[in-house]
């Protein structure tokens, strides 16, 4: 950030964060004050396992969770509830934590609205979304609906894993004349070919390709063999079992 400041969105491996630490404070002049944040969207290992050898690198660091999750994330110390919002980097940056239950009971995500940036940990995913480990079809549809209401076109959407070629594949089954879910197949086979990132992604790409945001989809439903009168939860049930 601007700031010089440093935060980390999901600590799964102290290792890796270490390195890319040390890559930016070597190369871009920021982190001279260490690690300021840690911001912690579920409890599962590779999302929070590196959060205890982090904070004894950073002792100061703020680790940012959801009350209601604060006794599975280790090394939290800064909570909030659903909808609060707070600042770091000396006030320049603003999250939202809101609820985003379904992959966990107590899932959350942040978003900059200024900034338009969104960090969904495994709720939303680039042409897909997480499992249902905890919660239910019902849970999980309300929490993605959460997330298109909360975001604009433009949103930088930085979801946590990089499942977006086998999620093309996925969608394509379910939707294959979607000129939009086309052209982006082919764009991430290349990309993946040369092992390049497709994360982030932009909120706009996912309303047109994302099966998972696309219940209404008359081909998706037809594929599924189910018509106009089922509901869109029965419908993101279907996808997601």
């Amino acid at each position: 950030h601007s700031t010089g400041k440093i935060g980390v969105v999901d600590c799964g491996n102290f290792e890796a964060v270490i390195n890319a630490f040390n890559v930016w404070k070597d190369t871009q002049f920021v982190g001279e004050d260490g690690v300021e944040f840690v911001l912690n969207t579920h409890h599962h290992n590779d999302h929070i396992g590196g959060n205890e050898q982090l904070k004894k690198q950073f002792p100061a660091a703020s680790f940012i969770a959801y009350k209601k999750a604060q006794s599975r994330i280790p090394a939290c110390n800064v909570m909030y509830e659903d909808g609060d919002t707070f600042r770091v980097c000396d006030d320049q940056l603003e999250y939202q934590l809101f609820d985003c239950g379904g992959h966990t009971v107590d899932h959350c995500a942040f978003i900059d609205f200024a900034n338009d940036v969104l960090f969904c940990g495994d709720t939303l995913f680039a042409m897909g979304c997480g499992r249902m480990f905890e919660g239910t079809a019902d849970q999980m549809f309300a929490s993605i609906q959460r997330i298109k209401s909360k975001c604009s076109g433009n949103t930088i959407v930085f979801c946590a894993h990089e499942y977006t070629l086998s999620n093309a594949k996925f969608a394509m089954h379910l939707e294959p004349n979607n000129t939009d879910l086309q052209k982006r197949y082919r764009i991430v086979e290349i990309q993946r070919v040369h092992d390049e990132w497709t994360v982030p992604c932009k909120f706009d790409d996912e309303l047109k390709t994302n099966p998972f945001l696309r219940t209404h989809s008359e081909e998706i439903r037809s594929n599924l063999g189910m018509g106009k009168n089922a509901t869109d939860v029965e419908v993101f049930a279907a996808m997601r079992k």
